[in-house]
């Protein structure tokens, strides 16, 4: 690639964008702009789009170090992406599948919180949505934040035990904090029994000591959806090794975590229950609607 400026790197790439990323179209259009002799062969559109999937840049790599100004080519990626070809990125929104009927029973429950909420303005403050996660020893791979650019699938993959060590975790969430956690015994199923008695000698004996009337209780709440994605993003940052370490990173993380968040998170599960019952959603899931974090 010596023998196209930086400049001609980047206007190949954006032609390349324009033109469906056909390589043979974009050539077509050098062709036209440069001259047949001055264009570049698709062997060659090839090489430059590898290279802008795997490094967000066109320059050849630098053996010494340079001052890199904010607008360089080193930023080229963002600026051709966002600057000249208006694009954004966007992160898929993994949700779970809803069925026909779903739609009518979703309406039912948010419109019933709706009018307790109109009855008493600290009713979703009193909610406790209760779930319980695995958090396995390997770790896990955030596939929302890795992503590979490049003309096709490179089929990178992350190996993960068959059986890896795991702990099981059950918390309370509500408008004032977190209540726990409460880590289920190695190897045990959560059956009902094992549930009652964790209930029953961990969850009912925190409610009394929080001294709060008029509580309610809703197992698997869907608020958790917020909580074990930002929780395991949290605990497997300084990647333990023992499922001892493994539960006091989990306990530091969820004491990190400030109230004033979970109180933030209840008021959006209100504004969600509200955009529920709008015409564009009728039940479904919400799109294009931005809550507070």
């Amino acid at each position: 690639m010596e023998r196209y400026t930086n400049e001609q790197r980047i206007l190949i790439v954006k032609l390349f964008y324009q033109n469906g990323k056909s390589f043979a179209a974009t050539v077509r259009k050098l062709r036209s702009i440069w001259g047949h002799n001055n264009a570049p062969k698709e062997s060659t559109v090839k090489r430059l789009m590898d290279k802008f999937a795997e490094t967000g840049s066109v320059s050849d790599v630098k053996t010494t170090t340079r001052h890199r100004p904010g607008r360089s080519t080193e930023n080229v990626a963002a600026r051709i992406l966002t600057k000249d070809l208006h694009l954004h990125a966007y992160k898929v929104q993994l949700t779970q599948e809803l069925k026909p009927a779903d739609h009518g029973q979703r309406r039912e429950f948010v419109n019933w919180v709706l009018e307790r909420q109109h009855e008493n303005a600290d009713f979703a403050d009193k909610i406790i949505f209760s779930d319980e996660a695995h958090f396995h020893l390997d770790g896990f791979v955030n596939r929302q934040n890795c992503r590979i650019w490049g003309e096709e699938n490179p089929r990178v993959i992350h190996e993960k035990q068959m059986h890896p060590q795991r702990v099981t975790v059950w918390c309370g969430f509500w408008a004032g904090g977190i209540i726990g956690p409460f880590f289920m015994k190695m190897r045990q199923t959560v059956n009902g029994v094992r549930y009652r008695e964790m209930i029953t000698s961990f969850f009912l004996p925190r409610i009394e000591e929080m001294n709060v009337e008029g509580m309610w209780f809703q197992q698997d709440g869907a608020t958790y959806f917020f909580l074990w994605g930002f929780l395991k993003s949290m605990v497997y940052a300084n990647k333990p090794t023992t499922t001892q370490a493994l539960k006091e990173e989990i306990g530091r993380c969820i004491n990190e975590i400030p109230q004033h968040s979970c109180k933030t998170v209840i008021e959006n599960f209100i504004k969600r229950s509200r955009a529920c019952t709008m015409q564009q959603s009728r039940g479904g899931h919400l799109h294009d609607i931005l809550f507070h974090t």
